[in-house]
């Protein structure tokens, strides 16, 4: 991290100079996961075909350097049941070179497909499940940062 020249300045702008320098400081120490999760959808007479997928969008600090994007991720468990505890289906490595790790269902009707991430154990990260519903628009996305 770089140092702020402090030079002529009141106590106070020291003292902010100084907290910014130990935060800057600070995230370079700090693991920081930015998955992004949704759904596609395509038509496909009576029925819809729809894709769930989760990726790992960004990873840096911490640890990232051990683990690359393409490996944070150990594996992920697709569930269109959330009642049943069992995965419909898991997905041990990205199948989706733009997506990531996707399951891909077709139904006449939207429905939950609950995720569940297990992350590379050199992450130090326990499992996230990800409740999501597919949608019926193109392409749905959102982020999280972990």
């Amino acid at each position: 991290a770089r140092r702020l020249d402090a030079s002529g300045c009141t106590p106070e702008v020291d003292a902010q100079r100084d907290l910014l320098n130990e935060l800057q400081v600070l995230r370079t120490r700090t693991l920081r996961v930015v998955l992004e999760y949704g759904s596609t959808s395509q038509a496909s007479g009576a029925k819809t075909a729809f894709t769930t997928f989760v990726r790992v969008a960004s990873l840096e600090g911490g640890a990232s350097s051990a683990t690359d994007r393409a490996r944070a991720l150990a594996k992920v468990d697709f569930n269109i049941n959330p009642d049943y505890d069992r995965p419909t289906a898991t997905v041990t490595q990205a199948n989706n070179s733009k997506l990531g790790y996707t399951f891909e269902y077709a139904m006449a009707r939207t429905y939950p497909c609950y995720m569940t991430l297990h992350f590379a154990s050199a992450l130090g990260l326990p499992k996230l499940r990800l409740e999501f519903n597919v949608q019926e628009q193109a392409k749905v996305s959102r982020r999280i940062i972990l």
